[in-house]
């Protein structure tokens, strides 16, 4: 019989099997499939879905190969679900300050500099004096608008690892699947720009 797996893509540990080929199978970044034709493992046991992370997959032969527990630290699913989860979470934080940083990263370089320049005078602060004439711009509007541009820089990395805290504190302290998925989902609506938004009103 053939069969769609589902393994680990750190340690090729099987978290999910099914007999379905054609089952629609959602994953992540931290998963990947690969397809097993023969008789599921039945030494030292019989493989199941509550105890398929045992077997590891071995891409060169396309075999199932059972994992020595008493070398390397047994992993239940659930802990796998958990971990799984708090990769969803560290791909929205990634996401959110990615656009930051691509958005102001600059900003933050050049706002850098005008502050250095507070400390000179005025006919030496090349950046505000520079920007204020390209833009017709008073000097004080320069360094306000930058200060802005900071300052919202600043704030979201700071909500963003607020969010990151609060949520794999929650990971970890869950003890039952159903929790852990309502978790997963309130986890997968996070907006941390939208948050950002919302304190700004």
């Amino acid at each position: 019989m053939k069969y769609k797996i589902l393994a680990d893509m750190h340690c090729d540990r099987i978290v999910y099997f099914t007999s379905n080929i054609s089952e629609h199978t959602e994953i992540d970044d931290n998963l990947y499939i690969c397809f097993y034709d023969g008789e599921l493992p039945k030494t030292p046991k019989e493989m199941t879905l509550t105890n398929c992370w045992s077997w590891k997959w071995d891409s060169v032969n396309d075999t199932l190969n059972y994992a020595n527990q008493s070398v390397e630290k047994q992993i239940t699913l659930f802990d796998q679900n958990k971990n799984s989860a708090k990769q969803v979470l560290v791909n929205i934080i990634n996401k959110a300050r990615k656009t930051v940083i691509n958005n102001y990263a600059f900003d933050a370089y050049t706002q850098s500099r005008i502050y250095e320049e507070l400390t000179k005078p005025e006919e030496e602060q090349f950046y505000i004096n520079s920007i204020a004439e390209i833009t017709g711009k008073p000097r004080e509007d320069v360094f306000s608008e930058y200060s802005k541009k900071r300052k919202k820089f600043e704030d979201v990395l700071f909500l963003s690892e607020v969010t990151r805290i609060h949520f794999e504190q929650l990971i970890d302290k869950c003890k039952t699947s159903d929790e852990l998925y309502r978790i997963r989902n309130n986890i997968a609506e996070v907006n941390i720009l939208e948050k950002y938004k919302d304190l700004e009103k």
